[in-house]
């Protein structure tokens, strides 16, 4: 039989400049120095600045610990780290057992020799991966964004910094730390594969000393497999071995809106004699996913995920690091964004190349919330060092990639491995070809060998030509923000959109800032308004960028655009989330109504510290108004106005599992009340699919509005400013009541006496509390409930209802 033991208490670090201080394990050394009091707050205004000193020193963990008897007698005893970021030497008892340089590989020691009953002392010197990159760099031009050095150790690369992202690398033993025993013969790896049949293929690998044959001439080892009520027993006759099961009627694994997310416990369980030596559990969903990218017209093909047959409109966003303090991100940030990506009508995450193959919980968290996951391999915006002489980087790229494909295959969420982000698009007519014969060809190979049913992509953007940000096929990277702040065009944002149909949209990026709740907590109160240096800091520029701004000059420039200028902080940061909430939409609508498109994700959804960019939810679960108009424009049944090249049209688009058949009454109105005009038409979707009718806007109006009853009483409805927003009257005239319809379950009906511009309903806390709807125009007349769920109770008389008209005090 196996044994485990967890070395988790009793760990101290010091370092340079710092005495033994105690350290949780999995933890961080950053973290560590500020919950102890030795740094100020790395994470409030420009403090990062006075913290570089941590990541040019080494800094050294230490455990004693003892084992008993019965774990010192098998045959094999073996220190085991799942994750140590990222260089380190290692001794236990005064001997060195190893070192480490791969911040995503897990490590195992043989300590059979060296490990002792009592006073074992175990010593981890972590050593600074900032020095040894400047060390690396040979100084010749790699391309490499943000920054050029880190590009020379396999590490969450936005640790370093980015357009989002603080410079300040995690430190220290990131993952768990623990003692493996066992006596040589044990299950290794279980690789399954399902199929919508039923039919469940377990691939079984065993470990046996390291040998290749596995010798059983007297059938003393036998495998049993138990999964879906059944259970398969077979003599061990090699290393590798294969056992089918056959589920009857399988319940499936859906992606997050088109069905139930069904999940098989399984157990492996490998035995001597009847005698149990090893087992290995877990669970597995039954679904197959695949990438149809058949041709379309002269020049143009699809980009669609299929599951289990029925082809997905992928709804999604990008997702990085909770935290550059990786060790000490808790589960329950997990648990928290994650259920809230569920909330909004989420159906797809991309992790990105320049952060981390996520912990655990993140996979196992999308497998239940029916969340599929776009893998990218961590490479990103950057040439690879990979092919120019350095063979051990080399080879660290390739048991990375090993590891992590073995670690993650059995999810259902996993949808496909992509080689990394924006790795070789165009840049100044020629490709930087460092590393890729890594991407094209030996992830490729990688994937195919361990991993043959999930398609593999080298490269988010791709495409089939030379262009990878190409839009008639492949994913495609990109928005309109740029081209609008190209010789001021914003107010021509939704034909901008129009002119580039794409296939899939794998990154939409728009910003705006978010509540001021949360400024609060990252700015200092005298930089708050005017902004001061902090905002920049936080929101930092894209140096790559056609105009050069920084972040908080873009917000403010189409705050100003779109809304009017802004004069204290309240209304800029009202105007400049509205902004943002506005752009996503148009972009959003637009893929949705484009019958090519099968996918939208923005960027991003995350933020990894206090900040107030690109992401949907903020550092401290505050989501912004585009989290909202996302969550709308996601529903499965859906009406818009889109702006297309042909002209203004009404869309319906369907991801029901059927037609939809109805009429559609619209009208052109004011803010005053009046009706200028109303008409009524018939409108069809097929099931996943989106029926348009063309509209002609005449008439002086404020607001386009349209309904939608459908033959078997689907409805949906849409509100639309024709003519933009700036220099419109909103006014504030609702009434609203609560009332509690459950343990901890508020409903709130707010009703419109005159046109209500963006109704924003809260709460004095973020904490725990999920909001139904929020950010939302009401018509003239018109009510709406929105359910507010909380984790405790609620004082109803602090639940405000505010409009765009109101000031948005805080």
């Amino acid at each position: 039989m196996e044994k485990k033991i967890l070395l988790t208490n009793g760990w101290k670090v010091t370092g340079e400049k710092v005495n033994e201080l105690d350290i949780a394990v999995p933890g961080d050394v950053t973290a560590t120095l500020y919950e102890n009091g030795i740094i100020i707050d790395p994470l409030f205004g420009m403090n990062a600045k006075e913290c570089k000193w941590i990541a040019e020193s080494d800094w050294i963990y230490t455990c004693k610990f003892d084992v008993d008897e019965q774990t010192l007698s098998f045959k094999r005893v073996n220190l085991c780290f799942d994750g140590i970021d990222t260089l380190s030497e290692i001794t236990l008892n005064g001997v060195e057992i190893g070192k480490t340089d791969n911040m995503f590989l897990a490590y195992e020691f043989d300590v059979k020799e060296i490990l002792k009953a009592k006073d074992n002392l175990l010593e981890v010197k972590i050593l600074s991966v900032t020095k040894d990159n400047r060390q690396k760099n040979d100084g010749k031009n790699y391309r490499s964004l943000f920054t050029q050095d880190r590009i020379f150790s396999r590490k969450a690369q936005c640790h370093w910094g980015w357009d989002w992202s603080p410079n300040l690398p995690g430190i220290g033993l990131w993952l768990p730390v623990y003692i493996k025993a066992d006596d040589g013969i044990f299950i290794e790896n279980v690789k399954i594969d399902t199929f919508t049949t039923g039919d469940v293929r377990f691939i079984i690998s065993l470990f046996n000393n390291g040998s290749h044959l596995f010798l059983n001439e007297d059938q003393e080892y036998s495998l049993t497999v138990s999964a879906g009520g059944k259970t398969v027993e077979h003599t061990v006759t090699s290393k590798t071995q294969l056992l089918n099961i056959k589920i009857d009627n399988p319940k499936l694994w859906w992606p997050n809106g088109y069905g139930e997310q069904n999940l098989y416990d399984y157990t492996v369980t490998l035995t001597k004699n009847g005698e149990v030596c090893s087992t290995s559990s877990g669970r597995f969903g039954i679904r197959e996913i695949t990438l149809c990218q058949d041709p379309l017209e002269i020049n143009r093909s699809e980009f669609v995920f299929v599951v289990n047959g029925r082809k997905v409109f992928c709804k999604g966003s990008n997702w990085v690091p909770n935290s550059t303090f990786t060790g000490a991100i808790p589960d329950s940030k997990y648990k928290r964004l994650l259920s809230i990506a569920k909330e909004g009508n989420i159906n797809i995450l991309r992790i990105w190349g320049g952060g981390i193959y996520e912990k655990d919980i993140f996979y196992d968290l999308c497998d239940e919330l029916g969340i599929m996951v776009m893998q990218d391999f961590m490479f990103a915006c950057s040439a690879i060092p990979a092919e120019v002489g350095d063979k051990k980087l080399d080879e660290s790229f390739i048991k990375e990639a090993t590891y992590q494909i073995k670690r993650l295959r059995n999810h259902p969420s996993i949808a496909y491995w992509c080689g990394g982000n924006e790795y070789m698009p165009s840049v100044n007519g020629y490709y930087y070809e460092k590393g890729n014969f890594l991407i094209r060809v030996t992830l490729r190979g990688l994937c195919a060998e361990l991993d043959p049913y999930r398609v593999y992509i080298h490269n988010s953007p791709c495409g089939m030509d030379d262009d990878e940000w190409h839009f008639t096929n492949g994913d495609s990277h990109g928005s309109c923000m740029d081209k609008l702040l190209e010789g001021d065009r914003a107010y021509s944002f939704r034909q901008i959109i129009a002119s580039r149909p794409t296939q899939f949209i794998t990154e939409s990026s728009h910003m705006g800032p978010t509540r001021l709740r949360s400024i609060k907590k990252f700015i200092p109160s005298d930089e708050v308004w005017p902004t001061g240096e902090s905002w920049d800091f936080h929101f930092v520029e894209n140096p790559y960028a056609i105009r050069r701004m920084t972040c908080l000059e873009k917000e403010k420039f189409f705050a100003g655009k779109f809304m009017g200028e802004p004069n204290t902080v309240e209304d800029f940061l009202k105007k400049a989330m509205t902004a943002h909430a506005e752009l996503i939409r148009a972009e959003l609508d637009f893929a949705r109504s484009n019958p090519n498109c099968k996918g939208f994700l923005n960027w991003m959804y995350n933020d990894i510290w206090g900040n107030g960019t690109w992401a949907l939810v903020d550092y401290y679960y505050e989501r912004k108004p585009v989290f909202y108009a996302m969550q709308r424009g996601f529903e499965l049944l859906h009406l818009c106005f889109t702006e297309h090249s042909d002209g203004l049209k009404i869309c319906l688009i369907n991801d029901y599992g059927y037609e939809v058949k109805g009429k559609v009454k619209y009208s052109l109105k004011t803010l005053k009340g009046e009706v200028v005009w109303e008409k009524s038409l018939d409108i069809s979707a097929l099931s996943d699919g989106v029926g348009k009718r063309e509209v002609e806007v005449s008439g002086d109006g404020d607001y386009l509005v349209a309904q939608f009853i459908g033959e078997n009483n689907e409805s949906a409805k849409t509100i639309y400013f024709h003519n933009l927003w700036n220099g419109k009257k909103f006014e504030s005239d609702i009434s609203f009541d609560v009332k509690e319809i459950d343990e901890n379950a508020y409903a709130v009906t707010i009703r419109a006496n005159k046109f209500a511009r963006l109704v924003f309903v809260d709460y004095a806390t973020a904490e725990g509390l999920i909001y139904s709807d929020n950010f939302f125009d009401l018509d003239n007349g018109d009510s709406k409930t929105v359910i507010i769920k909380s984790e405790k109770p609620l004082d109803i008389s602090k639940i405000t209802v505010l409009t765009y008209a109101d000031e948005w005090k805080e």
